[in-house]
């Protein structure tokens, strides 16, 4: 399921997203990114627009400091709007909360 403009339109207006991006010269969208990769998630973002899918790949000439890091982390509201959340769903038959080592390891 795919979020609607509107939440994305909130989220990049941000006044705390606005505000780091502009210290680094970036867009929101770019200090989203750049979060997700400090975090280690891996994104894929679409684009058909040539200048969107270039700033989609500039995300490796800035870093965000631990406490812009904290700024973003503290944006969460512990709601998912879209997909299902991967810690309560089950995949392969494997219950996220439970010990899954030996259930997982059949697929590794």
């Amino acid at each position: 399921m795919e979020p609607s403009r509107g939440r994305w339109r909130k989220l990049l207006d941000d006044p705390a997203l606005k505000k780091i991006a502009g210290k680094h010269g970036k867009s929101a969208a770019q200090v989203i990114l750049r979060w997700n990769l400090q975090n280690g998630i891996i994104t894929i973002p679409k684009s058909i627009h040539q200048t969107r899918i270039v700033d989609n790949a500039n995300l490796y000439d800035f870093e965000l400091m631990a406490d812009e890091m904290k700024t973003i982390n503290d944006l969460d509201q512990d709601s998912r709007r879209f997909g299902r959340d991967p810690k309560h769903h089950e995949f392969l038959g494997v219950n996220p909360q439970e010990n899954t080592k030996n259930k997982l390891d059949v697929f590794i």
